[in-house]
């Protein structure tokens, strides 16, 4: 134990990971360094070799078999894809497969828009060259696109290239090189990447009101790659999204060129007004009691109910949430629900969702709030008439409501915009400013630009990490302004689940 102490320092050292060379210069000789390691590796024959890259180079099995077997290299140029002969062989496919490798209807359906709105449509915006850099690697601006410079299998990153919402379409082309994955990256969990087999490829990838989405690699559709235990590759992709091309594994360089955009559908002259409000709302198993969070949203009195915007985050298939936003969506139209899916890993990560979700939020606060409460129907006004004043907004506390006014309000026989003062009276418990006077994460209300400096704590609970943020808050702003007499209502679920919940409340 002493010798795995005194020796933790060098094992850091020894596992840290190299530094990408600062300069193009540098990275020059670096690649020519790994060159010539090939080279070594390979042999003389191997290295000169077109089909070095999809080789299985000669095993010790086949030398035992065929001591005497000539190696020869295939002349031509360097062959990257492990599909290369098998596109020219005839496939035959059993029933199994053939069900397998079919192609749903609607996915069908989205390719041939895809192709024909690319084809035939210009975008209605180009980020050029010059608009757009990499992250973490050597890059320069050419005429017509830019150049990414690394050696290592890691992932490289554009910077964000602006926010797009569905339906949308966005055509990437990549060339000048060759890497092992291209694609777009939605964030830290979300990423839509396809395998680059050749020089030169345009990638598109098409999205569809509802955010059904495909993957087309050179006009035709491509599954895009799954990463076991580390990246989501949703059913449906979320409502504001930040994009950034994606590139696995560069080979030396690789090029980028033009981004294409398609999102603008038509003009509209009577245009809703920008969005203040962001709330930001996590629910995991509590499909019910988000329905009466949001019904008490969509029931504001005092405020143009366009100003909110709802971010859900959610893992699909969890629970009933998706069916939930779809009947919101139609019930409430004015009313901005934004879907936030994560894969089931997250579950219990509230810290990690609210901070990718954050990422969306396109009004001037931002409100976390549990997926429990219920507010009152003049809480936006009243949040309204002191945020001129105000950095720091929050309710006076929550009322505990019993299991059996919860189950009427779940059941919609009490209806919390009509009878709110009936049910302030009927709570069982008055939590009173509690967590000794710090706003916790039921009702927070702050200024967005917050999040862009502090993040909430990423753990695999609940607990401690509203509060941490709340006192994050109170240091940034100074005490919290509370509106008096407003509190919060906290519908029952049978006790605290901070460490995650088994059960479909």
């Amino acid at each position: 134990m002493a010798l795995h102490k005194l020796t933790g320092h060098l094992r850091n050292r020894l596992g840290k990971p190299r530094e990408t060379a600062p300069t193009l210069e540098a990275h020059a000789q670096d690649v020519e360094k790994l060159r010539e390691r090939e080279r070594r590796m390979l042999g003389p024959i191997c290295a000169e070799c077109s089909l070095r890259r999809i080789c299985d180079r000669i095993l010790p099995d086949v030398r035992r078999v065929l001591p005497d077997m000539a190696i020869e290299a295939v002349p031509g140029e360097l062959v990257v894809s492990p599909m290369h002969f098998a596109l020219a062989q005839p496939k035959h496919f059993d029933i199994i497969d053939a069900e397998r490798m079919a192609v749903s209807e609607g996915a069908a359906e989205l390719v041939k828009e895809a192709n024909a709105l690319v084809e035939n449509r210009a975008p209605d915006r180009q980020i050029m060259p010059y608009e757009y850099t990499v992250e973490g690697a050597p890059w320069e601006h050419l005429e017509g696109g830019v150049r990414w410079h690394s050696i290592s299998n890691t992932e490289k990153l554009s910077s964000p290239l602006g926010f797009v919402e569905p339906p949308f379409t966005i055509s990437i082309t990549f060339g000048g090189g060759i890497a092992e994955y291209i694609g777009v990256s939605f964030g830290r969990h979300c990423k839509l990447l396809c395998p680059m087999e050749g020089y030169r490829h345009i990638l598109v990838l098409h999205v569809d009101r509802d955010g059904h989405y495909v993957l087309l690699r050179d006009g035709k559709q491509v599954r895009p790659v799954e990463f076991e235990g580390m990246f989501y590759v949703p059913l449906r992709l979320g409502g504001r999204l930040e994009p950034r091309i994606s590139i696995w594994n560069i080979d030396a360089q690789i090029v980028t060129q033009f981004v294409k955009i398609w999102d603008v559908e038509s003009v509209d002259a009577t245009a809703p007004p920008e969005v203040k409000y962001s709330i930001i709302v996590v629910n995991s198993r509590y499909a019910r009691r988000l329905q009466a969070m949001l019904r008490s949203i969509a029931h504001q009195e005092g405020i143009d109910i366009r100003k909110i915007e709802v971010i859900i985050a959610y893992i699909p298939g969890l629970d009933a949430t998706d069916d939930l936003i779809d009947s919101m969506n139609l019930t409430y139209p004015e009313l901005r629900i934004l879907r936030s899916p994560f894969p089931a890993q997250n579950a219990n990560s509230k810290g990690f969702m609210i901070n990718e979700s954050a990422q969306m939020a396109s009004g001037e606060w931002i409100v976390l709030m549990d997926a429990d409460i219920v507010i009152a129907p003049d809480m936006f006004a009243r949040i309204e008439a002191v945020a001129g004043e105000n950095d720091f907004i929050a309710a006076d506390g929550r009322l505990m409501l019993s299991k059996e006014t919860t189950a009427k309000v779940l059941m919609g026989e009490t209806q919390p915009w009509r009878q709110w003062q009936e049910l302030v009276n009927s709570a069982s418990e008055y939590r009173y400013r509690e967590a000794k006077g710090v706003p916790v994460g039921f009702f927070q209300c702050f200024k967005r630009e917050f999040m862009d400096k502090v993040k909430y704590a990423e753990l695999d609970h609940f607990e401690g990490a509203d509060m941490w943020f709340g006192m994050a808050l109170q240091d940034t702003y100074g005490k919290e302004t509370r509106l008096s007499g407003s509190p919060v209502l906290h519908l029952d679920h049978g006790g605290s689940q901070w460490y995650g919940t088994t059960k479909h409340f």
